[in-house]
């Protein structure tokens, strides 16, 4: 459902002999034509399709064009994207300018026509791959049967091993234009490791269709990955692996997915710890309270987990102090930078594939096939509850349960289809699990058996995320995302 009017097997010229150029693209997809609309590496896709992607999609490579979308808001120089608000289904993304990786410079005094020039270079012998680096990094006929390493080397190497974590969301939520200098500071402070999707990126690097089925204008299908199968690397030293007593430490700002791992941390902790051994765990709310409450575990508790959301500078010097002296282990959700973690979890990760992201922890911790299986079980009926059996459950049940109609995001990765879970089984299940049950903030979270009833209920009254009184479906949908309370 997507289309690009510079990518491999596009055709060089209309049937008239004359160049693409981004007022045919406009036609294509009933556009109005935008002022000074010279269409250089021009993409196009519906609305709906943008909204249902994340940025670890991209990664992956929905083919054909996911890695395509990729690689153009990796490397180009000025990016401008315009939102077609008339239409309001269609998203414009293009480059503001002319590729600047021409392999020569034309004289300076050399009269040329630029759209002409331009096409002519990227249509060159190997079609769009001659254009830039960017394209010979996804596709190109040179490209088709080298080995997924070299590509996958020569990509990391033009991104400097590190790739923004939220451009792509970024791209779609409003439109917008940087400067350079906002791009670049906005680049650092949102950055994530590129190797560890190496491994899941192997499929999408292969171009698999014929330059027939590419060539097409018509729209083309989405092919939509098997999340099952995602594996990300990380290894784990042998000298590295946790083992009991624990002490434990879980950082994270808010809506990184921070509940996610502490239970599954604390979880993991009794399944490793010997019986009868005491496991303190504690929400700590106020961070000024942290250091005390470390050193007090430590003189009396054999093994603890504290989560916290807040911590200033001084706060994290504490941590890392702790940390650097092996009195406590720090896990993180995001949100800070903390590079002395045992394990960072990312949330784009834990929503693309749980069971992936439970295999690292099996790592950390040394689980034997038995306990991760025990692990995975209490995490599928704990997501389960979590999304439908609290006070913090997923927006789109928050929704439902009021009378919003929910049609529109039944398609979302996200969205948890509880109307289809059998809840009080689960209820039973998790509660006779050998794993024991964490009660934290029972008036917010499920707890015990019949949770999910009340909780259901008290929504449906007119409530929604933290119990904030419920007003319409839009605004409300949009406070449970960004968290924000209403004015």
């Amino acid at each position: 459902d997507a289309f690009t009017i510079i990518r491999q097997g596009a055709p060089k010229h209309k049937a008239d002999g004359s160049l693409y150029t981004g007022s045919d693209l406009d036609k294509i997809y009933s556009l109005k034509k935008l002022e000074d609309h010279k269409g250089y590496d021009c993409f196009v896709m519906k609305r709906e399709v943008l909204n249902m992607l994340d940025v670890g999609d991209v990664f992956l490579g929905i083919p054909p064009f996911g890695l395509t979308l990729f690689a153009q808001l990796t490397y180009a120089e000025n990016i401008k994207m315009e939102e077609i608000f008339d239409l309001k289904v269609t998203y414009h993304i293009g480059l503001d300018m002319e590729s600047k990786w021409h392999t020569e410079s034309p004289p300076k005094k050399a009269q040329i026509d630029v759209p002409t020039e331009m096409y002519r270079h990227i249509n060159g012998v190997n079609g769009v791959c001659s254009g830039s680096p960017v394209w010979l990094s996804v596709c190109g006929d040179q490209n088709k049967n080298e080995y997924w390493a070299e590509k996958c080397y020569r990509m990391l190497q033009q991104v400097k091993y590190r790739v923004d974590v939220n451009l792509f969301k970024h791209f779609s939520v409003s439109p917008f234009e940087k400067a350079k200098t906002e791009e670049e500071k906005f680049f650092i402070h949102n950055s994530l490791a590129l190797e560890p999707w190496c491994v899941a990126m192997r499929p999408a690097l292969t171009i698999k269709k014929s330059e027939r089925d590419l060539v097409s204008n018509q729209k083309l299908p989405i092919q939509m990955i098997d999340r099952s199968s995602l594996q990300f690397d990380f290894n784990v030293q042998k000298k590295d692996v946790m083992h009991p007593p624990f002490r434990i430490i879980q950082v994270g700002k808010p809506r990184t997915a921070s509940t996610f791992q502490f239970n599954i941390l604390l979880a993991i902790m009794h399944l490793k710890s010997p019986q009868d051994t005491n496991i303190r765990s504690q929400f700590l709310e106020d961070s000024n309270k942290l250091k005390g409450a470390i050193k007090e575990a430590i003189a009396q508790e054999e093994s603890f987990i504290f989560k916290t959301h807040a911590l200033n500078a001084r706060k994290r010097n504490v941590v890392k102090t702790l940390s650097e002296n092996d009195e406590i282990s720090v896990f993180s959700s995001g949100g800070y930078d903390m590079p002395y973690t045992i394990y960072t979890q990312d949330r784009e990760q834990v929503e693309a594939c749980t069971s992936c992201v439970i295999d690292q922890y099996a790592k950390v911790f040394d689980l034997s096939a038995r306990e991760k299986k025990i692990l995975e079980e209490y995490s599928e009926n704990y997501t389960a509850l979590r999304q439908c059996c609290s006070m913090q459950m997923s927006k789109y049940e928050l929704i439902r349960l009021n009378g919003c109609p929910v049609t529109q995001y039944l398609k979302l990765p996200e969205y948890p289809h509880c109307e289809k879970q059998n809840l009080r089984k689960i209820e039973k299940d998790i509660f006779n699990s050998s794993i024991p049950i964490n009660e934290v903030n029972p008036e917010y979270n499920w707890a015990k058996p019949g949770d999910c009833v009340r909780f259901r209920s008290r929504v449906a009254s007119g409530r929604v995320f933290n119990d904030r009184v419920f007003t319409n479906c839009k605004n409300d949908l949009i406070v449970v995302k960004t968290g924000k309370k209403r004015d």
